[in-house]
């Protein structure tokens, strides 16, 4: 797995890392809380991901909070590359139900899950 970017001064707010498991697949592995103030660096790193591949995983299984602006970010992301969700825990996973993003997203429970799923299926349009 090589990383593409790392945020070794991570201190407090958002920290997203992107490696790739595998050719044509990138993941994106954030830690902490997704609010107003840091949804637009996970805007820009999501921007990043797509303008090297695809086919994007984003794991939130270390995400303690994701704000409403933030669902807007995955669904406008979703709209243009291939984007799969880890959401592990209760938060997570239980923000996406209550919104409905669960139905709009590709949802799994943890990131093995996830990278085995897209490398069994092809890249298919958004």
């Amino acid at each position: 797995m090589s990383a593409l970017f790392l945020d070794p001064d991570y201190t407090g707010g958002l920290s997203c890392t992107l490696t790739r498991p595998s050719p044509g697949v990138t993941v994106v592995t954030v830690v902490g809380e997704v609010d107003t103030s840091t949804m637009p660096r996970l805007a820009d790193v999501l921007g990043d991901a797509s303008a090297v591949t695809d086919r994007v995983i984003l794991d939130l299984s270390r995400v303690g909070f994701l704000s409403c602006s933030a669902l807007r970010v995955l669904h406008q992301t979703q709209e243009r590359i291939s984007l799969v969700v880890v959401a592990a825990g209760r938060v997570i996973p239980r923000t996406l139900a209550v919104t409905g993003m669960d139905g709009l997203l590709e949802v799994y429970p943890d990131l093995a899950t996830a990278i085995a799923a897209r490398r069994r299926r092809p890249t298919s349009a958004p």
